[in-house]
């Protein structure tokens, strides 16, 4: 029995194409991004997503990527929820379960090798994480995130 197989080689070509966005030293591929990779690779695979918990505050998704065969190659977590600060909602707000879903596609197709040449974490994730990480005011209205304090 011939047996498809992806190889290492085809991922890399896959992730080369790909347009990374640059946050902070790093560079980072957007879920978009993540998705054309795959395409390539897999155009017949499937991405399915469910919910495993929603509350009216609270997400929490799971992606699941197969190949043309319906094997798993890869799952991925994602959670969302509210605070009730509206700056650190955002999105939230009004899509909490669209961004979390693509939230866990992209960690699950960077499960899968695509766009993680530097990290598991999307473009998103880390734009998401800077706006909700803490502000310090270092002069009247001027403020930097904790991270660069």
């Amino acid at each position: 029995m011939d047996e498809k197989r992806v190889s290492y080689e085809q991922i890399a070509k896959a992730n080369s194409e790909m347009e990374m966005l640059k946050l902070g030293t790093k560079n980072y591929a957007q879920v978009n991004q993540r998705i054309k990779a795959y395409r390539k690779v897999y155009p017949t695979g499937r991405i399915e997503t469910s919910i495993l918990e929603i509350k009216d505050d609270y997400i929490c998704v799971r992606a699941v990527a197969t190949d043309e065969d319906d094997n798993i190659i890869a799952t991925g977590t994602a959670s969302e929820k509210i605070t009730g600060d509206a700056k650190k909602d955002g999105v939230n707000l009004y899509n909490m379960l669209e961004n979390c879903e693509s939230s866990a596609v992209g960690r699950c197709l960077g499960f899968c090798g695509f766009g993680v040449d530097t990290a598991i974490a999307s473009a998103e994730d880390i734009e998401k994480s800077k706006a909700t990480s803490k502000l310090f005011e270092i002069y009247t209205g001027m403020y930097i995130h904790e991270e660069e304090a």
